[in-house]
């Protein structure tokens, strides 16, 4: 609050629900007491403004669960788009590229591969296989190998 026209604000605290005159009033006589702390001086013949107002709320939290996707054994097929190339440490990869709205969890896709979201693009190194999960998070984890039939 500040007196009409002067420059600086005094904070003044409020009560909390609706403002109605008489809270208002109250709310004019604290400011006028806490500009006379401050200042060493009131002027209860001035207009007061109300300039600024600060909220603070709480509620509920709302419920929150991830969406999950449908399940399918392993093989991504069904959501190959096509194969291009790609080099990964200096050796030259032909390698299948993933629709990943098609990709369902379960699904293995085992590097090196690309699945293409429609926010981001999943690049699955040749040591690599890519699980999808129910909530649609790509997990990678490196194999070896010998790990491969």
């Amino acid at each position: 609050m500040r007196y009409a026209g002067q420059f600086h604000e005094v904070e003044v605290p409020m009560a909390s629900g609706a403002l109605d005159p008489e809270q208002a009033r109250d709310a004019v006589a604290r400011f006028h007491r806490r500009h006379h702390e401050l200042c060493n001086f009131s002027m209860n013949f001035r207009a007061v403004e109300f300039l600024n107002f600060r909220v603070k709320a709480t509620a509920r939290r709302a419920s929150f669960a991830l969406e999950e996707i449908p399940a399918v054994t392993g093989n991504p097929e069904g959501a190959l788009k096509r194969r291009r190339s790609a080099i990964f440490d200096g050796k030259r990869f032909k390698l299948p590229v993933y629709d990943g709205d098609r990709v369902r969890a379960g699904n293995v896709v085992e590097g090196p591969a690309i699945i293409e979201e429609r926010t981001t693009t999943v690049v699955v190194p040749p040591s690599f296989d890519c699980a999808v999960d129910r909530f649609k998070s790509d997990v990678l984890t490196t194999h070896h190998k010998e790990d491969r039939p």
